[in-house]
């Protein structure tokens, strides 16, 4: 029972999310992707300019309403948690906060970002990965992680979307030079750095090949 009182606004917010993904309306783009069979799909991701992870993503969350659902709910709840957890980890009102301020987005910015498949893609699932790096390194946590993962977290991160790479090389690139003014040394830093760059590299060669 304890554990029902704690977590049930939780459960109660990841079935509505699911339940309205599976009732949104198709866009333009998504319904050209949900038309494509096995050989355009495979023409597609040879000829096209871009995001191949993504792109791939948005073909399987067009294919399958349950895959959709189960992913419109998590990504969307681990943006609430996240954004809660880097401002204050003990206020529940900042939870409620976060989902009241994104039930009143401007209708446009909420369809194209949102409800289309491929703009929740495109936008939402970066800011995730966005959040967790900033929550490690606002609470200086990094180094409780795997080497390993903190280089493939900076590297699927950057290869996702060129604003968050941009971003994460930003401010990967401030705490360097802070680190480098005050002579310290971060590892851990560098590595995410190492794999952000290789990821951007990767990300840059899909839109110029």
């Amino acid at each position: 029972m304890k554990y029902v009182k704690l977590y049930w606004k939780y459960v109660l917010l990841l079935i509505i999310l699911s339940i309205f993904s599976v009732f949104f309306p198709v866009t333009n783009k998504d319904w050209a992707w949900s038309l494509k069979d096995n050989t355009d799909l495979i023409s597609y991701f040879i000829l096209s300019k871009g995001n191949i992870l993504i792109s791939s993503i948005t073909v399987l969350l067009t294919h399958f309403n349950i895959t959709k659902a189960i992913s419109y709910s998590i990504i969307t709840f681990c943006i609430f948690i996240l954004m809660r957890n880097i401002v204050n980890k003990k206020n529940n009102t900042l939870f409620y906060i976060a989902i009241f301020l994104f039930m009143i987005l401007n209708t446009d910015i909420f369809f194209l970002s949102y409800v289309s498949i491929s703009g929740f893609c495109y936008h939402f699932i970066p800011l995730v990965f966005l959040l967790i790096i900033m929550w490690y390194l606002i609470n200086d946590n990094l180094y409780k992680l795997n080497r390993k993962l903190i280089f493939i977290l900076g590297l699927v991160s950057s290869s996702l979307s060129p604003y968050l790479s941009i971003t994460l090389l930003l401010v990967l690139c401030i705490l360097i030079i802070k680190n480098i003014y005050k002579k310290e040394k971060d590892i851990y830093l560098m590595i995410l750095f190492e794999g952000v760059i290789i990821g951007s590299m990767l990300l840059l060669t899909s839109f110029l090949k």
